[in-house]
């Protein structure tokens, strides 16, 4: 008399097993690349936020305001402008400010705000923004 079982075999869990892996496989490096560009979205983000902040600095205050790096004093963080995006919890990105040109009544002359990658495989990656709200700078997901 056979005994019926409705236990899986050994070798029907590694098959599972096996495939599970290779399916995992296939996936992860798709959503490395969805982390690198969430962050270089996330770096876009703060830097228009940058770029409204500049531009109220500049109604108020008749001139585009300084943005340095952690540990510079920064003339347009705190307050009702920005809060500091270069906080210790920001990992990622390093932002910077840098007013330039000739200021006039009516003109705040003119800046570039920037965000560069702090370390890493793609440290050498920066996005921009410019007075007119133009983004630029270099991408690779990969």
């Amino acid at each position: 008399m056979k005994m019926k079982s409705d236990a899986f075999t050994l070798m029907e869990l590694i098959l599972v097993a096996v495939i599970i892996v290779i399916i995992a496989a296939t996936v992860a490096p798709l959503g490395a690349k969805t982390l690198e560009v969430g962050k270089w979205k996330a770096a876009r983000a703060t830097l228009q936020a940058i770029h409204s902040a500049e531009e109220e600095f500049c109604i108020h205050r008749g001139t585009y305001a300084a943005l340095g790096a952690p540990g510079v004093a920064n003339t347009i963080v705190g307050g009702r402008y920005i809060d500091d995006p270069n906080d210790p919890d920001q990992r990622d990105w390093i932002y910077t400010a840098t007013p330039a040109g000739v200021v006039t009544p009516g003109d705040c002359g003119t800046f570039t705000a920037t965000a560069q990658r702090r370390a890493g495989r793609n440290a050498s990656e920066t996005v921009t923004i410019d007075k007119n709200g133009d983004l630029g700078g270099t991408f690779d997901p990969n």
